[in-house]
């Protein structure tokens, strides 16, 4: 069994993007996975960071399972740089690493990691410009695959800024059937990038 840890953003909190985080234990894909919710402070990487360290470590000498960070934005950073303050520990709390948009801090470690590698990247984020996410994945030595959403923008929104009940758990499933592809069964294990479907016609509105 694989530990699923969503680290969120600037913002902090623990529900994620979309509140994305709080649907990967209702998904119907979370076969092989558990999840376990971390509350991170807003713009305090250093102490989100020793958090998510001490909750890894918690969690391997109590179950003695490996966990997966998933970072969105700056929690993309928080997530390598945690990576990077376990890389030589053994043995080992961290199977790999997933990073949803994120920022371009921390980036560069990303070369002296051997964890398995997983980016989601909307490709209508406005804030952080794919070449750039690619030229950081491209230094990446290990296992590593990077998934485009045509569709989806930096807080992984579809075309507005409308939240939506569907689209939300959709998405989850999607993310969880990614990682259990890349993470358990290994399918996604080749260096060039997937496009996701571009339409998603089964929303229905939150009013």
């Amino acid at each position: 069994m694989l530990n699923l840890v969503g680290i969120c953003g600037c913002g902090g909190g623990e529900e994620g993007p979309q509140s994305i985080y709080k649907e990967f234990s209702k998904s119907k894909e979370m076969k092989g996975f558990s999840y376990t919710p971390l509350h991170t402070e807003k713009d305090e990487m250093e102490e989100n960071v020793k958090n998510v360290i001490k909750l890894l470590q918690s969690t391997y000498d109590s179950t003695n399972n490996k966990s997966i960070l998933i970072g969105h934005s700056s929690g993309g950073a928080a997530a390598v740089f945690a990576a990077h303050e376990l890389k030589d520990q053994n043995p080992n709390p961290l199977q790999g690493v997933v990073l949803i948009n994120p920022q371009t801090d921390g980036l560069h470690l990303l070369e002296q990691l051997e964890f398995p590698l997983l980016i989601i990247y909307g490709q209508k984020d406005r804030y952080f410009r794919q070449s750039s996410i690619e030229g950081y994945f491209e230094t990446s030595k290990a296992p590593k695959q990077m998934i485009l959403m045509p569709n989806l923008g930096h807080d992984l929104e579809e075309k507005t800024n409308t939240k939506t009940i569907r689209h939300t758990r959709e998405l989850a499933n999607t993310i969880v059937s990614l990682m259990y592809k890349f993470f358990i069964d290994k399918e996604l294990t080749v260096d060039n990038s997937v496009n996701l479907p571009e339409k998603s016609d089964h929303c229905c509105n939150i009013l």
